[in-house]
């Protein structure tokens, strides 16, 4: 089961690879190359040659990345808008001790989005009101989550394949598109992937180290409700990775302590009169509504908004919502083309997210280095810029998962991040897309790349020495 699910696996990734490719090609993003051909050398060096410990390489690394990132949310003074404006307003009365916000319909039925809410209300409590502290904050989760992919592909491959890729991932333009902006993936990501990394470790067959992997993974859930991706993933790998006794144990006690502590979370939310829903989802069926859109390949639709939101009664419009599903899975032909429309979008085409954290500059417009640029012409340097790393990883995550199968061996870390990946992808091809949703996918990407990129190095070092050791090629002959 082991190998098919790999087969199937590298499949999706291949086909990814391809599809990122022709777009590649076809909108001529291979120009915008130059500079990486000098950026990527000289972080390989970095990596490479710097000869500094672990410890000091881990907080040179977080420092680097907290600073750059910091240093962009401030230089692009992203408006609030959107689900972002009803956050951060939220905060502000919440940290007064004012939460009345939960009464209004969107926090009424998406009871979820309370914890980032809570979070952010807790840093204007400690700081002040203030998209500053905010952003800092934020920043401080993307540079945790840049350690973890360091931290994490440590456990993969050698050191310094792992100081490259984390390098790597630091100046990969993506997150720095939403570094600006008040979503709550940022400290979501954090938390998801630190419980992921305790797991992940060696000594993770004491009950204290399921407890803890599971209170990270249940938080990072509690800030954005991504965590069930992660616990299926882990479920899976027990089933298809057969764990020894202790581990699959192991394994039964954090996923039961998941959902524990996911039940404490909301029940404390709802015990408190911060939210009477909680941390629920009161509307679960409008994400699957929404992404079985044909009319949006399944992103936002205005339209769904209104036919649903139009009904009062919360029974009836769930029956609404369920009856718009049973529709739109009855066009087998359509919906084909709907699942491949939403690959496309989400894992193939350019990276818009871009316009969340810019977006704004396309009325104020843009000087840079005191040259005026047009929005158009900035936009197109973003997502062509971003393509070079995003295409080279998924390159190098698609050998990464080849080697599993080339080993035998099955890496325990690789065969689970492949299941985070494969899981995403799955559940994206149901519900509603955004490519602001990559973010979380793309951390497992990278690491999963470090162990095609320590394959790749390792076939060539041995053709090298194999080259200049014609004695050791004739005694393998």
């Amino acid at each position: 089961m082991r190998k098919i699910f790999i087969i199937v696996s590298l499949s999706c990734f291949i086909l990814l690879v391809i599809m990122n490719l022709y777009i590649y090609v076809r909108n001529l993003a291979f120009l915008y190359i130059i500079p990486y051909l000098v950026v990527l050398p000289a972080l390989f060096l970095v990596g490479r040659k710097l000869d500094i410990s672990k410890v000091n390489f881990s907080l040179m690394l977080f420092l680097l990345s907290f600073l750059s990132k910091a240093i962009a949310s401030f230089f692009f003074d992203t408006p609030l808008n959107s689900d972002f404006k009803l956050f951060y307003d939220a905060a502000v009365m919440a940290s007064q001790g004012d939460f009345s916000f939960s009464e209004s319909g969107y926090f009424n039925i998406w009871g979820y989005q309370t914890g980032i809410v809570l979070l952010y209300a807790l840093v204007i409590k400690i700081l002040g009101p203030g998209l500053i502290s905010i952003k800092l904050i934020n920043c401080l989760f993307m540079a945790g989550t840049n350690l973890i992919v360091y931290l994490i592909s440590e456990k993969v491959c050698d050191d310094k394949t792992a100081r490259f890729i984390s390098l790597v991932y630091m100046i990969y333009p993506a997150p720095y598109f939403l570094a600006s902006v008040l979503t709550n993936q940022h400290a979501s990501n954090f938390f998801l992937y630190s419980g992921l990394y305790i797991f992940i470790k060696k000594n993770r067959n004491t009950v204290s180290t399921a407890l803890l992997s599971a209170f990270l993974l249940a938080l990072g859930n509690a800030l954005r409700p991504h965590g069930i991706v992660v616990i299926a993933a882990i479920i899976l790998f027990g089933i298809l990775g057969q764990p020894k006794k202790p581990l699959f144990l192991y394994i039964i006690i954090l996923v039961a302590s998941y959902f524990l502590f996911g039940q404490a979370f909301s029940l404390s939310v709802k015990a408190a009169g911060i939210n009477e829903n909680g941390l629920k989802n009161m509307f679960p069926s409008y994400k699957l509504v929404v992404g079985l859109n044909h009319e949006t390949s399944g992103q936002y639709s205005g339209n769904d908004v209104t036919a649903l939101m139009s009904v009062a009664d919360m029974e009836k419009r769930n029956e609404k919502a369920f009856e718009m599903i049973r529709e739109r899975l009855s066009h087998p032909k359509r919906l084909i083309r709907l699942l491949f429309s939403k690959q496309k979008i989400m894992w193939g085409d350019f990276d818009q997210s871009f316009t969340w954290g810019f977006g704004y500059l396309e009325k104020e417009g843009i000087n840079l280095f005191n040259k005026n640029i047009s929005y158009s012409i900035f936009g197109d340097i973003l997502k062509k810029s971003e393509k070079q790393i995003y295409l080279l990883v998924f390159l190098f995550a698609s050998v990464g998962v080849f080697s599993l199968l080339r080993s035998g061996m099955y890496n325990e870390t690789i065969l689970l991040l492949t299941m985070v990946v494969m899981f995403n992808i799955g559940i994206y091809s149901l519900i509603e897309i955004q490519p602001r949703y990559r973010d979380f996918t793309m951390v497992a990407v990278f690491i999963i790349a470090a162990k095609g990129l320590e394959y790749v190095s390792g076939i060539l070092n041995k053709k090298q020495t194999n080259s200049e050791s014609p004695e050791l090629v004739s005694s393998w002959n």
